[in-house]
């Protein structure tokens, strides 16, 4: 694995890195075994997150290579929280949502409600009280309001986050 990039980053006198999307995170574990920066991760923030509200169950939503990983959950259980995805169908449909229009930044109102009536199905089975927006384009959607349980937005956690090293360290 090709670790030039943060290679960069140190010579250029960067004192961390980080992987700032969902998706990535496939890898994360083994370039940041390689790394000589430390990374921060999205996904770690997250669960850190999750954790500091006391929150039990999450729906996951996000691209399908997200929704199919187990990233989310192996961070989640390190607090004892455990992490739900939709059905391979739902997975499809709520990559088709992401692709190609919220990618573009274009939200259309119908897909909107066709992902709330998902997530509100299964946020009610599974007794969900809390929702991973794992996917950094989501929140150009989805927003607090939408739901009646806690909306995480891995973006704004990530950067509180950073922001949080930077001023500790």
């Amino acid at each position: 694995m090709k670790i030039a990039g943060i290679i960069s980053l140190r010579d250029a006198g960067a004192d961390f890195a980080v992987i700032a999307s969902n998706t990535p995170h496939i890898v994360f574990d083994e370039v940041d075994k390689l790394s000589p920066l430390p990374l921060l991760s999205i996904v770690e923030a997250t669960a850190q997150k999750a954790a500091t509200l006391k929150l039990k169950k999450l729906l996951l939503i996000g691209t399908i290579f997200t929704m199919e990983s187990t990233f989310y959950q192996n961070s989640n259980s390190n607090y004892n929280i455990s992490v739900v995805v939709p059905s391979a169908e739902e997975q499809e449909i709520i990559y088709n949502i992401i692709f190609p229009e919220l990618e573009e930044g274009i939200v259309i109102p119908k897909k909107k409600n066709q992902l709330i009536n998902i997530c509100n199905k299964i946020i009610e089975k599974e007794n969900i009280d809390g929702r991973i927006l794992g996917c950094t384009e989501l929140p150009l959607m989805i927003k607090d309001d939408d739901f009646r349980i806690e909306v995480l937005n891995t973006t704004k956690i990530h950067v509180e986050g950073i922001l949080k090293y930077i001023f500790e360290n």
